[in-house]
């Protein structure tokens, strides 16, 4: 699949016709989500983009990206980016780029995820930095023009990356070997669904919705591929005791429930 690189700006969504800042990626969405990232006080340097980030958020408002080129190459795509942070800045645009441009981002390298990973472990060790970026994040969000705009960019966000019959595969297969390896999240996982439904009473289905259920159900199985994989999915289900002893458990008290109904 070939990859398509954005040209973008950053700009205050009062003053939406002045770029602030020029960048380029090849998913804006998750880009704008790491620029707000690096703007919280705990995570990077007092840049000159993170502190206008900063502004904005404590002002209620989140930067607005706007895609103005596209490019085919990282080289197109770079020399874009510094021929428009050139013009801006000579046009009187007070841009918050640390550089001229050309270098952008596709994600960063293994050895920098490494060192930013250490870097999060080793700040949330520590309890009371935890509560100090819990209390900042919880502020952040009690505005409620802030959770719509935040929301939006998450379902976008969510939205193009299921577009992608590639991703999808990669993040259902991770999830999978997640709670596969992970006894302990399996059993938190189902801990917290537990006590959601027992605070909450499971709606009725309607017709309609019964019938939709039963069409997707139907459609799963309408291929050999299909009914194959679903196949070597319960096998390794119940290769795993726990989960075997799980589901023998739970079927036992849906019929001893059925028996004293009756």
């Amino acid at each position: 699949m070939e990859v398509k690189y954005s040209v973008y700006t950053l700009s205050d969504p009062a003053d939406h016709e002045r770029a602030r800042y020029v960048g380029w990626a090849t998913d804006p969405s998750a880009r704008l989500r790491r620029h707000i990232r690096e703007a919280t006080p705990h995570q990077h340097a007092k840049t000159h983009k993170n502190n206008w980030i900063r502004s904005l958020i404590a002002g209620g408002r989140l930067p607005l990206l706007c895609v103005v080129a596209m490019a085919s190459t990282r080289e197109q795509a770079g020399a874009l980016e510094s021929e428009l942070i050139s013009k801006l800045r000579a046009g009187g645009s007070d841009l918050t780029n640390g550089t001229d441009g050309g270098d952008g981002v596709v994600g960063p390298r293994k050895e920098l995820r490494d060192a930013r990973s250490a870097a999060a472990k080793r700040f949330f060790a520590n309890p009371s930095a935890r509560e100090k970026a819990a209390a900042i994040t919880r502020k952040q969000f009690q505005d409620a023009e802030f959770r719509k705009r935040f929301g939006e960019i998450q379902r976008a966000a969510q939205l193009k990356r299921y577009e992608n019959p590639e991703a999808k595969k990669r993040l259902s297969d991770g999830l999978r070997r997640y709670y596969r390896e992970h006894p302990e999240a399996r059993e938190k996982l189902s801990r917290v669904r537990r006590a959601y439904w027992s605070k909450h009473e499971r709606p009725e289905c309607s017709s309609e919705t019964r019938g939709r259920l039963r069409m997707a159900a139907l459609n799963q199985y309408s291929s050999a591929a299909a009914r194959e994989a679903k196949a070597e999915a319960a096998r390794r289900q119940w290769a795993d005791p726990t989960i075997r002893a799980k589901h023998i458990a739970s079927r036992k008290r849906v019929w001893m429930k059925r028996r004293t109904e009756q």
